[in-house]
């Protein structure tokens, strides 16, 4: 799997860090990735650990069996979340009315 991203437009862009370098650390740090895919109009979701390699690639190890395998072989899209430590925003670091969810 070859390591490309995707820029959305939410969160808005001053949430968003598309810094390749720190996206690479984040997935060095916690390799468990939530696989997204979709067959059949039916979304299927394995949680995968991914090693990144220097050559841009993401590599894992998925069970034949799982019927996400197949599509991870040939050039379907496959949509990999990798999240880091996880903790609580207090609304009081806001200076907008804007507040977490």
């Amino acid at each position: 799997m070859e390591l490309n991203y995707i820029r959305v437009n939410y969160p808005p862009k001053h949430h968003q860090n598309d810094n390749i370098n720190n996206m690479i650390n984040v997935i060095k740090s916690y390799p468990l990735a939530t696989i997204i895919s979709v067959k059949d109009n039916m979304p299927l979701i394995t949680h995968l650990p991914l090693i990144y390699s220097e050559d841009n690639l993401l590599i894992g190890h998925i069970d034949y069996n799982n019927p996400q395998a197949e599509l991870l072989c040939d050039d379907n899209d496959i949509t990999a979340i990798f999240s880091g430590p996880q903790c609580y925003i207090s609304p009081s670091i806001y200076r907008s009315t804007q507040l977490p969810t």
